[in-house]
């Protein structure tokens, strides 16, 4: 799976939509061939600003007049002791006014685009069987979703869509646990596979600084976690579980595979006297044998996988950590990210994973 690259306007994040782009300006989406989705809402966007700003201007205008209004008849009803002018129960619409406006982002443009899509292409933009085509609508039907709050002509307006019970169903269709549960299962399954040979012996074929092709594949799946085509952003908090369970599962294989750290030294054919002074008879003849060389042989297999160990650990901690300071660190939410600054937090599980 290729690296996470950094995110663009469209984010998935949902932030203040005037914070980056000038209201009014036309975010289209990038469009490939084999994404007949983002034409489609590209050409929705493009007609939006044709035949609806407008509108939405006026509408705005109108808007902003009555919360002035509704404002000063407010602070008139509080404040007056006048029975003519004071409504009985304080309420402004005893005068005659709504309040409401016209809410044509929320109530015409988007009730209407986000019926159609549930209605009409559900069945597709929805449909969590493939993860990855899952993962690719989930994206860009969010990024034409920032796309159109940025069409919006104020944060008001922006505010009333998401407020609308269609917006609140159109992401309640979202399939975000079973699309986690997909993901889990083909990132672990497939690191389960290559632990199936549990030995550090250098393998062909794997990425520089690695020794063993095992911890190649603990990496590749922590990576995996946060590639661009696998990350969601409202399932951040579980993809940092799992990177953890990764580190953890990691721990505990290497710990389970590695030589006993203390061992007896092998007896090179000595003969040790009854007093235990430590040295041969010297009526005792050596025999010739051949353990020697076969404890040397055992020793430098031993040394060797040690040496693998302590070169594949180095790399997994290096490479963890510029995965945090790179991608993962920015993705996290600020609660989880000062979670993770306590000892026993992220930092501390890396922390454990001491050569």
């Amino acid at each position: 799976m290729s690296p996470r690259t950094p995110y663009t306007p469209f984010t998935g994040v949902r932030a203040n939509p005037f914070d980056t782009i000038n209201v009014g300006a036309l975010p289209l989406l990038p469009e490939e061939d084999d994404e007949p989705l983002a034409s489609l809402y590209n050409t929705i966007l493009r007609f939006i600003q044709v035949n609806c700003t407008g509108v939405l201007e006026l509408s705005e205008k109108i808007n902003a007049k009555n919360r002035k209004t509704g404002r000063r008849l407010n602070s008139i009803a509080q404040s007056s002791e006048s029975p003519q002018l004071a409504p009985t129960n304080g309420s402004i619409a005893e005068l005659g006014l709504n309040m409401q406006g016209f809410e044509i982002m929320a109530n015409v443009i988007w009730a209407e685009i986000g019926r159609s899509i549930m209605e009409e292409l559900g069945s597709v933009v929805f449909s969590a069987g493939n993860p990855s085509e899952f993962q690719k609508n989930y994206t860009i039907t969010n990024n034409f979703i920032t796309a159109l709050e940025h069409l919006a002509p104020s944060i008001q307006a922006v505010e009333m869509m998401r407020e609308h019970p269609i917006y609140n169903s159109f992401q309640r269709r979202w399939q975000l646990p079973v699309y986690f549960q997909l993901r889990w299962k083909e990132i672990v399954g497939g690191l389960e596979d290559t632990l199936a040979n549990p030995s550090f012996q250098k393998g062909e074929a794997i990425p520089e600084d690695f020794a063993t092709p095992q911890a190649a594949a603990f990496y590749t799946a922590i990576q995996a976690c946060w590639s661009s085509g696998v990350f969601i952003p409202e399932l951040a908090h579980r993809f940092w579980r799992l990177t953890l369970q990764l580190l953890s599962r990691y721990k505990s294989w290497v710990d389970s595979n590695l030589p006993p750290r203390e061992q007896p030294l092998p007896n090179a054919g000595v003969d040790i006297s009854a007093s235990g002074s430590g040295f041969a008879s010297r009526a005792s003849t050596p025999i010739a044998t051949n353990e020697p060389t076969d404890t040397s042989a055992v020793d430098e297999a031993t040394l060797q996988r040690l040496v693998n160990a302590y070169l594949d650990i180095s790399a997994i901690r290096r490479r963890v950590w510029d995965l945090w300071k790179a991608e993962i660190g920015m993705l996290l939410p600020e609660d989880t990210r000062n979670e993770v600054q306590k000892p026993e937090g992220g930092h501390g599980s890396i922390r454990t994973l001491s050569p």
